[in-house]
């Protein structure tokens, strides 16, 4: 006999004591704790159990789980006789459905097992290079986007105005002695200066800029905001206007899921065929 998860047992006491002795019953023939019945038909916990459903350890949240679980149960199962009792026989027919059902199932285990087996999920630069020098022309960009460094100081900080100056420097001697003022004074600092971004991204950053969208594709580069706690340094070092060609940086996750979806589409391809072909050639399967 299967024994229960202990931790599903607990659950499930404290379950009962919430709910109350006149919220399950028990079946005549056996120990099995019933939730609820629609004629013939009845809802245990092991099905509860069985159906994976995900129980809270707060036992009144798990109280409202199962609830809203037999509750659902009982209107399905409504539902379902009443259908049967209207529909007609013919009506009724669905084998041919639940035949292709199982098998479109069944399929696509099989072929997630063998991917699993077979797929090499490992795609190298070249491959990513050579697929967007061939497609430039599908990767358009839908917006503007930008490559920027911004530094985000407390407006009290000592010495701001060496802090802008240091920041706005392109000397690596300036950009080192940023670095430390921003180890220790810094609300935020970003220099990956590899990342692109559309002004919405940018703006989840750093809220103070909404509004100010045009100015960010003004000739200047340098860009100071401020509020009542913070000042905002942003330099933009670099911008791609929308219908533009995206970036290869920009576009290089979706270019990894497209190669990653033709490999996978070329070995279920692959498969199908072989399958087909060593079935007519064993005489498994004819066409007539």
């Amino acid at each position: 006999m299967l024994k229960k998860p202990l931790n599903f047992l607990l659950v499930v006491f404290g379950i009962a004591l919430h709910l109350g002795s006149c919220d399950f019953t028990f079946r005549k023939d056996s120990n099995v704790a019933v939730l609820a019945r629609v004629n013939e038909k009845v809802l245990t916990w092991e099905e509860i159990r069985i159906r994976g459903v995900e129980i809270p350890s707060d036992s009144l949240d798990s109280v409202q789980v199962v609830n809203r679980f037999v509750n659902r149960w009982v209107k399905d199962q409504l539902l379902l006789q009443r259908a049967e009792f209207n529909l007609t026989e013919q009506q009724k027919q669905f084998d041919l459905q639940i035949e292709d059902y199982r098998r479109d199932l069944m399929i696509f285990a099989y072929q997630q097992a063998f991917l699993s087996e077979n797929l090499d999920t490992i795609i190298d630069q070249a491959e990513i290079n050579r697929y967007y020098d061939e497609n430039r022309s599908q990767f358009l960009l839908k917006e503007n986007i930008f490559r920027v460094e911004y530094a985000v100081f407390p407006n009290d900080v000592p010495n701001l105005r060496k802090i802008e100056n240091l920041f706005f420097s392109n000397k690596e001697n300036d950009r080192e002695e940023l670095f430390d003022i921003a180890v220790q004074a810094a609300q935020m600092y970003f220099t990956d200066d590899t990342i692109w971004m559309n002004f919405n991204e940018l703006m989840r950053e750093l809220p103070v800029i909404q509004g100010h969208s045009n100015e960010f594709l003004a000739r200047k580069n340098k860009l100071r905001f401020s509020d009542d706690l913070y000042v905002y340094f942003i330099n933009i070092l670099e911008y791609k206007l929308k219908e533009s060609e995206a970036p290869m940086t920009y576009v290089e996750r979706s270019i990894r899921s497209i190669l990653m979806n033709k490999r996978r589409l070329e070995i279920l391809e692959k498969l199908e065929q072989k399958i087909f072909k060593d079935g007519i050639t064993k005489n498994v399967a004819e066409i007539y």
